[in-house]
């Protein structure tokens, strides 16, 4: 009796542990390179004053905003 339920109580160890290893590890998603580049942000008045999301601006305060890249600017670093 012993053996059982040492045997049922394995099972159900290993089929929870594998269930936690396909849920952790099937949500991976492909990132394009633009996407790894971090954003850009600016202040709307003061567009020399660049920070990163949630920033404000230190001129006025104001919150920065994301600035889109536009066409033949790329940033090399």
């Amino acid at each position: 009796m012993k053996k059982s339920f040492l045997n049922i109580l394995t099972i159900a160890m290993i089929a929870f542990s594998m269930s936690l290893l396909v849920s952790c590890g099937g949500s991976k998603t492909e990132t394009t390179e633009e996407e790894t580049v971090a954003a850009v942000y600016a202040c709307p008045m003061h567009p020399e004053v660049k920070g990163k999301e949630g920033d404000t601006c230190g001129e006025c305060g104001m919150a920065l905003e994301k600035v889109e890249e536009q066409e033949g600017e790329h940033m090399n670093h």
